[in-house]
């Protein structure tokens, strides 16, 4: 009976793969953004960095929609990273592409093969993670530090702050780190931040904080109803500030990683797609787990007789 199941669910998983891959394929076919396309807004930063003109455009300091930029609204702590631009777009390209396949092997359950085939093709599917990989979006590298944070608590202080250098609201991560009274943690992570943070200074000066934090405060986007966050439901800007301070306690309280994430994401008014893949860090690595050792499985579900030791 199990031999059956377990032929039934590979068969089950192959088809599932094949038709992914013809669905992706069909996906490339038609979609309009060109590949890696979010390396030239990244590259936005470099005339500031290598040249003279200021990080942030005067012109985006009032009011505006935020279209396909053609600035730069990123943290200042993630602008010495596009150097690597300089030597080769390959460099970030591959960071995400490595980043997000390592994250997933860091924090995948041990489920069966059949299993692993069919969430596999089922992920490739969702667009948080198509679009993450498509455009080389900074939050694939995010996901993989965060997979880190989540697995190994002895570099958790230096990954978690990397993550936060690299799209700031990660940063809220320290309350899991407090939570857990990891104080030389959470006292790296904030180090790190803060080192990226007054490179960018030094070489832009003081006035470069400010410009960020107005920008942001007079940015608008226009497609916020395709988002799913609280501001994109109607509710104000700070209805989200104010649930990511309330989840951020309670991660602190409860010691808890799936609130630290949960508060990261809710602090942000306009997540594009690809933030949700930080959920599947939690998701995968905690609630998975957790559901199989309280749930009897079915042993196409489960890891192969076969292959256990």
């Amino acid at each position: 009976m199990d031999r059956a199941l377990l032929t039934t669910g590979r068969v089950i998983a192959v088809a599932v793969m094949a038709v992914s891959v013809l669905a992706l394929f069909a996906w490339v076919q038609h979609i309009a953004a060109p590949p890696f396309g979010d390396i030239a807004w990244y590259a936005h930063a470099l005339p500031a960095l290598l040249g003279n003109e200021p990080l942030y455009d005067p012109a985006t300091l009032g009011p505006h929609p935020m279209v396909a930029p053609e600035y730069w609204n990123q943290a200042p702590s993630l602008a010495p990273f596009t150097l690597t631009l300089v030597v080769s777009p390959w460099i970030w390209i591959v960071a995400c592409l490595g980043s997000m396949v390592a994250g997933f092997i860091l924090v995948w359950p041990r489920v069966g093969t059949a299993a692993t085939l069919t969430a596999v093709a089922l992920l490739l599917l969702w667009e948080p993670i198509r679009a993450a990989l498509w455009s080389a979006n900074v939050n694939a590298m995010v996901f993989g530090l965060l997979a880190v944070t989540l697995r190994f608590p002895r570099v958790a202080g230096w990954s978690l702050g990397l993550a936060a250098a690299l799209k700031l609201v990660p940063i809220l991560g320290v309350a899991w780190l407090i939570g857990k009274r990891d104080w030389r943690g959470a006292a790296i992570a904030v180090g790190v931040l803060a080192a990226f943070t007054l490179a960018v200074v030094v070489v832009e000066g003081p006035a470069v904080l400010s410009d960020f934090v107005v920008q942001r405060l007079n940015e608008f986007d226009p497609h916020a109803s395709g988002q799913i966050s609280l501001h994109a439901f109607g509710l104000p800007t700070w209805v989200g500030y104010a649930a990511a301070a309330v989840l951020s306690v309670l991660a602190v309280r409860f010691a808890s990683f799936s609130l630290a994430v949960m508060a990261m994401l809710v602090s942000v008014p306009f997540p594009h797609n690809h933030y949700w893949t930080w959920l599947l860090v939690p998701a995968l690595g905690i609630w998975v787990p957790w559901l199989m050792d309280r749930v009897r499985l079915p042993s196409v579900l489960t890891p192969d007789r076969s292959t256990a030791s």
